[in-house]
């Protein structure tokens, strides 16, 4: 019994480690993107940049708009990552989905602290709040997600007994992720926006 718990939390502590280090490493890889892009993807991606700062200097920007759309974008993915946690072929997509996450992260912080320099620098820690509670939340929901791909597996495999604590647990985590998600939507879409009219 005390080998079987200890495999668990090894099992864990392995699991949660590779996904922190896919993040760093996915993260580090959209800096270097940005800095290999051909001069003309930079003036295209700089262009978009650049609309989106006026957009919100003059305050153009569409609050009620953007809240829907990025809340919308971000509870799909999580209901599919929490989809795939319940078939065993979703891991390889969960994982790389995490990772793709995690290369944006990089290249939309980079991309400020480059075209932007030493205002980039502050713009960028901004803009970086919401980004780090986004790849949290996603963190944790793909954790619980190969956790339960791993449990249906010795179910179905290793005809170990359903637990239903275990898939009640799995629920629980869904729905408490989605309120932070609401929080971090809320931070992205109103807070952000408005501390960085001060500084454009």
């Amino acid at each position: 019994m005390r080998k079987k718990v200890f495999r668990i939390r090894r099992n864990k502590k392995k699991t949660l480690a590779f996904l922190i280090i896919t993040a760093i490493i996915f993260i580090l890889l959209g800096v270097l993107v940005i800095a290999v892009l051909s001069k003309s993807n930079k003036i295209l991606l700089k262009d978009y940049i650049e609309g989106f700062f006026l957009q919100i200097k003059s305050g153009k920007f569409n609050y009620g708009n953007a809240l829907k759309t990025v809340f919308f974008k971000n509870t799909i993915s999580m209901f599919l990552i929490w989809l795939l946690g319940i078939s065993l072929v979703g891991i390889p997509i969960i994982v790389m989905y995490f990772a793709f996450k995690a290369l944006t992260m990089g290249m939309s912080i980079a991309s400020i602290i480059y075209f932007y320099h030493t205002k980039g620098i502050f713009l960028g820690i901004i803009y970086i709040v919401p980004s780090i509670i986004n790849i949290g939340i996603f963190l944790i929901l793909v954790y619980n997600s190969l956790k339960m791909s791993r449990y249906l597996y010795h179910i179905l495999f290793l005809h170990e007994e359903t637990n239903k604590r275990i898939i009640r647990r799995y629920v629980n985590v869904l729905l408490i992720l989605l309120v932070f998600m609401v929080i971090s939507t809320l931070i992205e879409v109103l807070v952000v926006p408005s501390i960085m009219k001060l500084l454009l």
